[in-house]
């Protein structure tokens, strides 16, 4: 009987090897599994931060540089409308008045 009991130990210990060898396959197939999803994550925070700073760098830009740009644009015409003045007709009215003026005559 203590033969017995000494060949089921050992077939116990076989299959406890075997047991863990698979667990350790298996660990090893989790692991390589789990490098790779984090890899996809951290490139996907990247492509995120990428994808908001072609977003919101343009709209700083423009904030920043529009207005000088705009000002230079709108200029004559503010000069020749004269917005800033509280009786924008008054201006429509003396703007034809100088266009009379300055007519070449017939």
């Amino acid at each position: 009987m203590p033969e017995n009991n000494q060949s089921n130990q050992n077939s116990d210990h076989a299959k406890i090897k075997e047991l863990l060898e698979q667990n350790l396959q298996l660990s090893k197939q989790i692991y390589q599994l789990a490098e790779k999803i984090n890899r996809w994550i951290f490139w996907q925070q990247v492509w995120r931060v990428i994808k908001i700073l072609i977003i919101v760098v343009p709209i700083i830009l423009g904030i920043i540089y529009l207005p000088p740009i705009l000002q230079k644009v709108f200029a004559p015409y503010q000069q020749v409308l004269n917005f800033n003045s509280a009786k924008p007709s008054a201006n429509v009215i003396e703007l034809f008045n100088q266009l009379k003026n300055n007519a070449p005559d017939r």
